[in-house]
């Protein structure tokens, strides 16, 4: 996969959680291109490109930090339970 550009935003977030959770590894230097990627788009404002940089994001924590508790609250709150990768155990 080149980039994410052809991708459709509502594709996006179950992409990445695929390619990054459930596929071989794609390794922190890809899914920060990734992200970046993402932060570049000129929907980068869009929810469902949010909650993709979000599943970066979440990769690309570390342990403790404020970005795992903010994923935390969030899943608290219910915020996208309909998206699969928000309900496992990653």
């Amino acid at each position: 996969m080149d980039g994410l550009g052809d991708v459709p935003p509502d594709e996006l977030a179950e992409l990445l959680d695929m390619l990054i959770w459930n596929g071989a590894g794609a390794g922190r230097e890809q899914v920060a291109v990734w992200h970046a990627e993402l932060l570049a788009r000129p929907d980068r404002d869009a929810q469902a490109v949010r909650l993709a940089a979000d599943v970066c994001l979440e990769y690309l924590a570390e342990a403790g930090s404020p970005f795992e508790r903010r994923i935390e609250e969030r899943v608290r709150r219910g915020f996208g339970l309909h998206l699969p990768y928000i309900r496992q155990d990653n």
